[in-house]
């Protein structure tokens, strides 16, 4: 393999990552899509609508732990090839179970299945394309998920007429595709660049060669600053979550807003988050690529605008929305620029990325499970005033943290 075919192959491997990426978060975010749905045709309630999202960030949560270990270990690609056919297999059980029991069972399942997904993706960037590409890679990683996120809501809503089973069977469907598609890829341009890539596209790393994964290692990085950024995902996580899975909820119940209206504006708001990354990106660099100054400075931006929910029944639905795009814009920035990627690529050189990156998104996936459990059970109890208040308290929390963490973290990259 020459030069221009090497550029050629780097790209087309960037071009299915970020497609895979993006339609397994879709499929990822089925049930979320289409659980107003599910519930308003009465086959499950708030809280067992709530426990089986739960459970599958609980098992999700679990894998990705493992998920990030092994992505460093073996090849990330079967990880992957593994997780986009699970993930087809899921969605095309998942509409013919009946009852809650069985659906807690199917969806737990598609947690483990998707456990090596982003890990891999992660160690694929950061040694399976073309150094050349990095910069403009790592920027464009960020989108997907919110592309995906918002697919499934568009076509939650475009395929309601047919009932929400359509929508797993179309995922299904797309995902099969997909898997052969990535397999093709792999074999035409991935393999044949790696081989490329250790004869011409040098990576720095800390003897010249890399070491392996050491699991010794996980403690010296914890105490350095990566417990605080796991505890942050997890908090980022349950807010943004939060805030996105119980959207169209709050909006039927509190405006009367019709279902598919609701999900409309759900859209609406999972767009505004591409408007974030560019000025996450800015705001990153203003830092001097300090992750935590970040962290604080975002968030305190966000806390008046999840203050001011508090007078939810005296402000119109549009400004609500807004509101809403500006908190989880600056919340799926955060998560995406700061924590999901600038964090996990600081440990490539010690063979730690994929480890990282599970570690820090096992933080996320265990605040989805606080948050979509926690919030199904929390609306029905308490209403949704004390519900913000927790929100508010929750940003106030990462500014605080990151605060009191940002000499710690900035000794750690300077020694780094």
């Amino acid at each position: 393999m020459n030069y221009n075919k090497a550029r050629k192959s780097s790209t087309i491997v960037f071009i299915f990552l970020w497609v895979t990426y993006c339609l397994t978060t879709m499929s990822k975010m089925a049930f979320s899509s289409a659980m107003p749905s599910i519930i308003n045709d009465g086959l499950l309630t708030k809280s067992q609508a709530g426990a089986i999202s739960s459970v599958y960030w609980v098992v999700y949560t679990l894998g990705q732990v493992c998920g990030g270990f092994i992505a460093d270990k073996f090849k990330p690609e079967k990880l992957i090839v593994l997780g986009i056919f699970g993930t087809a297999s899921v969605c095309a059980v998942f509409p013919f179970v009946g009852g809650f029991i069985p659906m807690l069972v199917v969806w737990g399942l598609f947690g483990f299945i998707q456990f090596g997904l982003w890990p891999a993706t992660v160690v694929i960037l950061s040694k399976g394309i073309l150094k050349e590409h990095m910069e403009k890679a790592h920027h464009y990683i960020t989108f997907p998920y919110c592309v995906g996120t918002a697919l499934s809501y568009a076509f939650a809503s475009a395929l309601s007429k047919f009932g929400w089973q359509t929508l797993f069977i179309v995922n299904a469907a797309i995902e099969l595709v997909l898997a052969i598609l990535f397999i093709i890829a792999y074999l035409r341009h991935g393999k044949p660049l790696y081989e490329y890539i250790d004869k011409y596209d040098f990576r720095e790393v800390v003897s010249g060669k890399a070491p392996k994964s050491d699991i010794k290692n996980i403690g010296h990085f914890l105490k350095n600053g990566l417990a605080v950024m796991i505890m942050i995902s997890l908090v980022r996580a349950t807010l943004s979550t939060g805030l996105t899975t119980w959207v169209p909820t709050m909006l039927i119940e509190t405006k009367g807003v019709a279902t598919t209206l609701s999900l409309i504006f759900t859209i609406l708001v999972l767009i505004s988050n591409f408007f974030g990354i560019y000025p996450a990106e800015k705001i990153l660099s203003y830092h001097k690529g300090n992750e935590m100054k970040t962290l604080a400075a975002m968030y305190a931006v966000a806390f008046p605008f999840i203050s001011l929910l508090l007078l939810r029944d005296f402000i119109p639905v549009a400004v609500i929305v807004i509101m809403l795009m500006i908190v989880t814009t600056i919340s799926y920035s955060c998560g995406s620029v700061i924590l999901s990627q600038s964090v996990s690529y600081r440990y490539t050189k010690y063979n730690f990325t994929g480890t990282s990156a599970g570690l820090i998104n096992a933080g996320a996936a265990l605040g989805n499970v606080i948050s979509i459990f926690g919030y199904g059970v929390l609306i029905d109890s308490v209403g949704w005033t004390k519900t913000i208040i927790i929100w508010i308290c929750l940003a106030a929390f990462v500014v605080i943290t990151a605060l009191l963490s940002k000499k710690t973290w900035t000794r750690f990259i300077e020694e780094n």
